[in-house]
């Protein structure tokens, strides 16, 4: 059995409540200049994270690090598809122009159901994958407590609502650093 002092426990719980604080601030900020109502983790990984003061803590962790990357890989992604429409377009009414032709008007056409199950059943691995990851161990109650008290106190926030997608985010990252702290606070019991 290994023991700390007191003052270890609770300095530990003040910076996660200060992690958490300052990304839910963050998060909010960034929601609101998407004028958005509802808080997500994208919002959490836009312009700005990286000067939050515990930002260097955050980075690192493998959830934030995993999602920052699919986040980026998404957006760059897009912006190309984005760009690659944009110039075919272009080439299109250029071609189009140049060669006096007359393209008649398409009626919209009703897109069919697919009631088939393959779009639902593509979606069951990922839902599995998740619970699989998931610990018992979870801070989502205390993520919303915080939440909730950066709401009370910045009145500009009166209208932001947590999602349960960023509370079980902030929660994984909560786990993740405190099993990153607890080896080594078990090196330092074990040398003093």
């Amino acid at each position: 059995r290994t023991r700390f002092s007191n003052e270890s426990s609770v300095v530990l719980s003040i910076i996660c409540n200060e992690i958490i604080s300052q990304c839910a601030d963050h998060t909010m900020n960034r929601a609101l200049a998407a004028k958005k109502k509802i808080i997500q983790v994208a919002h959490l990984h836009a312009d700005g994270v990286e000067k939050l003061p515990l930002y260097p803590l955050i980075s690192t962790l493998p959830t934030f690090r995993e999602t920052a990357e699919r986040l980026s890989k998404a957006a760059s992604d897009k912006k190309i598809a984005d760009d690659l429409a944009a110039a075919r377009s272009q080439a299109e009414k250029d071609f189009r122009k140049k060669h006096n032709v007359k393209v008649p008007k398409r009626k919209k056409v009703a897109v069919a159901d697919t009631t088939d199950g393959s779009a639902a059943s593509a979606a069951e691995p990922e839902i599995a994958s998740e619970e699989a990851v998931d610990s018992k161990t979870s801070f989502k109650f205390y993520v919303h407590l915080v939440c909730k008290e950066l709401v009370r106190q910045n009145e500009a926030y009166k209208t932001i609502r947590v999602s349960t997608e960023i509370r079980s985010y902030l929660s994984d990252m909560l786990v993740e650093f405190i099993e990153r702290i607890a080896p080594l606070v078990q090196l330092v019991a074990d040398t003093m």
